[in-house]
């Protein structure tokens, strides 16, 4: 991939932007600063309220069974996709502070995953430079340019990221969603290549539980785009009527409905929260 990356100087130039543009976003975070003054450690944008929260989750839920909420007392987490947080919990065990995971590690780790599957992905569809360049262009730097209307309005973009939440630039500040669009794009890369028999399902199966774990929507997208595959795969089949066909078809659907609930079970916990 990288070789691939240093043979075609626009995918590398593309690849450097977006790393920097999406970056700005999350690296300030959980650093020293001072400002005006004052010193303390820096939030920006989202991260003043979302990873102040992942850093309490990371730091507390976890140190017990049943996990804890830690904004109430005695309260416990329920209904909550803790995947990342516990999975970074695990890793401060090893001496990493949950700072560092969060703003730092983990946003590096996903540009580098994200920025591999697109690109596998992309070759796949179209194995064409010019493609796997809008490709990456749009996937970076997409957005609806809702932020116009207020500096329209009143002549300034302040305040404009509520309108453009959950757009490409500003996917790290919500790490669980951008982690579970590297979670799709796998999900798409295996649809796209393999054959679909019983070790490809339960692969798939799996990328759901992870997905549902990091994210509900991710998951969510996930599922709906495996099983309309499924059902567009069946109904274009020659033998779609044969009942061996149906039945296969059938028991497809349901080995992936089982790491479903098991997801629903594990991280929303519907009996309690």
């Amino acid at each position: 991939m990288i070789d691939y990356i240093k043979k075609n100087l626009k995918l590398l130039f593309i690849v450097l932007a977006g790393f920097v543009f999406l970056m700005i976003t999350i690296l300030p975070s959980g650093s020293r600063f001072c400002y005006q003054g004052q010193c303390g450690i820096f939030f920006w944008g989202a991260n003043g309220h979302d990873g102040i929260w992942h850093l309490s989750l990371i730091s507390t839920a976890f140190k017990q069974f049943p996990f804890i909420i830690p904004i109430y007392k005695n309260g416990l987490l329920a209904g909550y996709n803790y995947l990342m947080d516990f999975s970074l919990y695990l890793l401060t065990l090893l001496g990493f502070s949950p700072q560092f995971l969060f703003f730092k590690l983990v946003p590096i780790v996903w540009f580098i995953g994200f920025c591999y599957f697109l690109i596998l992905l992309g070759r796949k569809i179209t194995n064409n430079v010019t493609f796997i360049s809008w490709l990456l262009f749009f996937s970076f730097f997409g957005s609806s340019f809702t932020f116009l209307l207020p500096l329209y309005h009143n002549g300034s973009i302040w305040g404009a990221s509520s309108l453009v939440s959950m757009q490409s630039g500003q996917a790290l500040t919500n790490i669980q969603f951008a982690l579970s669009l590297v979670g799709l794009l796998i999900i798409f890369y295996i649809l796209k290549t393999k054959k679909l028999n019983y070790i490809w399902i339960c692969v798939l199966g799996f990328l759901l539980l992870l997905n549902l774990g990091l994210k509900f929507y991710g998951g969510f997208v996930s599922a709906a785009s495996i099983y309309i595959f499924l059902f567009l795969e069946h109904s274009e089949s020659k033998d779609k009527f044969k009942l061996k066909l149906i039945i296969n078809t059938v028991a497809k659907y349901a080995v992936l409905t089982l790491f479903v609930v098991l997801a629903v079970v594990m991280f929303y916990d519907p009996f309690h929260s």
